[in-house]
């Protein structure tokens, strides 16, 4: 997916930080964490075990909460 910092803080292809299991991480937008909270590639926020995920839209999470991969109307369940 891309490189991550070995300290877990800090780091990112073309955004503000990264990490794998603490916060902060992005390509190409603001904040990502595999573990840990906010993560977007390309919208807002995004987590696979926390809070808010949108690969191009709003809301949408793995685990978490709300779910949208294009459409609004797919937050809380749609895949």
């Amino acid at each position: 997916m891309m490189m991550s910092s070995p300290y877990g803080i800090g780091n990112s292809e073309d955004g503000i930080g990264n990490s794998e299991d603490g916060i902060g991480n992005s390509e190409d937008g603001i904040g990502n964490s595999e573990d840990g909270i906010g993560n977007s590639e390309d919208g807002i926020g995004n987590s696979e075990d926390g809070i808010g995920n949108s690969e191009d839209g709003i809301g949408n999470s793995e685990d978490g909460i709300g779910n949208s991969e294009d459409e609004v109307d797919k937050i809380f369940g749609g895949r």
